[in-house]
This record gives C-alpha cells, sequence and structure tokens, in this order.
C-alpha cells in the first residue's frame, strides 16, 4: 500500500507542475509520449490531497453543525508576536469563531496560513 502512494504523490507532483508549464517544454516529456500518461492510466484520477486528517475533520465539522449553511469560510492564522497558530470561523454577518491556539506547524497542517478555505474545499 506504501508504494501505490509514493506513485499518487509522484502523479500529483507531476500533475502540478504540469499545470504550471508549457508541455513543449515539458521536463517530463520523453520523446513524444508525456510522462503523465505511462504513471497514471487511462480514465485514472488522481486523488486530491486532503487539506485535514480525518480527526481535524471530525472536529471542525462538530464545531460547526448548529450554524454550517452560515459559515463563510475558515482561516488558519499565525498568532503574533508569539509562534503559536489558531483557527478562525468566519460567519456571515460579520461574526467569527477563534478556537484555541496551537504551536506552529503541529495540527491543520495541510491548511496555509491567511488562506481562507470553503467548506467544500475542506470536505465538510
Amino acid at each position: 500500500m506504501e508504494k501505490e502512494t509514493d506513485i499518487v504523490e509522484c502523479a500529483r507532483k507531476i500533475k502540478k507542475y504540469c499545470e504550471q508549464s508549457k508541455c513543449p517544454e515539458c521536463k517530463f516529456k520523453n520523446g513524444v509520449h508525456c510522462i503523465l500518461s505511462y504513471i497514471v492510466p487511462a480514465g485514472w484520477e488522481i486523488p486530491e490531497k486532503q487539506i485535514l486528517d480525518k480527526e481535524e475533520k471530525e472536529y471542525l465539522k462538530n464545531i460547526i453543525k448548529p450554524f454550517k449553511n452560515r459559515v463563510q469560510c475558515i482561516v488558519k492564522y499565525k498568532r503574533a508576536p508569539i509562534a503559536r497558530e489558531c483557527i478562525v470561523i468566519m460567519i456571515n454577518e460579520c461574526y467569527s469563531i477563534t478556537l484555541p491556539d496551537f504551536d506552529l506547524n503541529v495540527m491543520y497542517k495541510g491548511m496555509e496560513q491567511n488562506k481562507g478555505y470553503t467548506l467544500k474545499e475542506l470536505g465538510l
């Protein structure tokens, strides 16, 4: 199973590179054919990398349950001047909920700082 995970991760990296560059200048081109076509069988979708792990997803689902339809976005912020981070749930009508802070890069590692994620993007 670990080998399959490595292949999927490799395919993700190549796909990301392909989306950012032009095919004629591709470093992964092997003669006429793109190397991605050799790694990924036809019709096979490369699964998107999950932003939240199972525990983080479950925790946030429970927190937002009473007002899920009013959540605008969820953001990870760095707390200045201390080296901590926190999750802020932005609610429509200018309200927000700040969850307890945590050490840097310990939780919510898949989230970028200061980027607002929709519930759909987080799989909630």
